[in-house]
C-alpha cells in the first residue's frame, strides 16, 4: 500500500486492486490497514471521502521502509546474478504451488 500510495493520491478501489495480489484469506481488510496508517498519521483522505494520500509523516516513512528494503535487497542478492535471483525465486514460487495444491 505504502508503494501505491507514493505514487499519489489513490481512491479505495484503487487502492484494493493494487493489493489484490497480496491479500489471501483472513487478512486484514483495506479498511484496516487505512485506519492503521491513519493512526500513525501516515495517511489522510480528502474531504467528502476522496482519496487517500499520504501526509509529510507518510512520505517520511515511506521513504525510510524504502531505504531498509533496499539494504535488505542488497544483502540478500550480495554475490548472485539476476538471473541466479530469478530462478530462485521461480523454483521457490513452484515450491510453494506444489504446498498450496496438497493443501487443496
Amino acid at each position: 500500500m505504502l508503494n501505491s500510495l507514493a505514487t499519489g493520491p489513490k481512491g479505495a478501489d484503487e487502492l484494493a486492486e493494487a493489493l489484490r495480489p497480496f491479500w489471501g484469506e483472513g487478512a486484514i481488510t483495506l479498511d484496516e490497514a487505512l485506519e492503521a496508517l491513519r493512526s500513525r498519521g501516515w495517511v489522510t483522505r480528502a474531504a467528502g471521502g476522496g482519496p487517500h494520500s499520504f501526509t509529510p509523516a507518510g512520505a517520511d516513512g515511506h521513504a525510510a521502509v524504502a531505504e531498509r528494503v533496499g539494504a535488505t535487497r542488497r544483502r540478500l542478492m550480495d554475490g548472485l546474478t539476476g538471473d541466479q535471483y530469478l530462478e530462485t525465486v521461480r523454483v521457490l514460487s513452484r515450491m510453494a504451488g506444489n504446498l498450496e495444491r496438497v493443501e487443496a
